[in-house]
């Protein structure tokens, strides 16, 4: 009984590392009607479990780490933010959902959504001197239920 015991447990782990070796990879931001983006977004979820994000419209990168909660969820965990020659080391994290071979982001709530576009905002408009303006949450919300991480190589990483 015991052996069955062990045999089960070693199976039970066995999951979740098979479910983060199939996401070692780069991934494209992609839309669902094929919506023509300003902007690119390029995730790495490296094998030492690790990820960047590099986003063109900003010009800026997000480091951190990643894991996998319940084999469908994706979790960012956010170390440092680099917008052009600025750094920022606010603690963030961005949750994912993974649906065939998609991530697809959890909106965030509008408060949420009110207090990230406020600091992005403040961000680019000390970089460039422009001032831009907070999209309507419930634009954002719709644009975001067909938006989506699509991969488009994998990565080789020892066993």
């Amino acid at each position: 009984m015991r052996e069955i015991t062990s045999i089960l447990i070693f199976l039970a782990s066995f999951g979740p590392l098979k479910a983060q070796m199939k996401l070692f990879g780069e991934y494209k931001y992609c839309t669902e009607n094929s919506e023509k983006l300003a902007f690119n977004y390029m995730l790495d979820l490296n094998c030492n479990m690790t990820f960047t994000m590099f986003d063109s419209a900003t010009n800026s990168t997000v480091i951190g780490t990643w894991h996998i909660k319940k084999e469908k969820e994706l979790i960012l965990s956010i170390d440092s933010t680099k917008l052009k020659s600025e750094i920022s080391t606010k603690k963030r994290k961005w949750e994912y959902t993974i649906k065939n071979d998609r991530l697809y982001e959890k909106v965030m709530t509008e408060a949420q959504y009110r207090r990230e576009s406020k600091g992005l905002n403040k961000a680019i408009a000390k970089q460039t001197g422009e001032n831009s303006t907070i999209e309507d949450y419930n634009k954002f919300k719709a644009k975001q239920a067909n938006r989506y991480l699509l991969k488009i190589r994998d990565f080789r990483c020892p066993q």
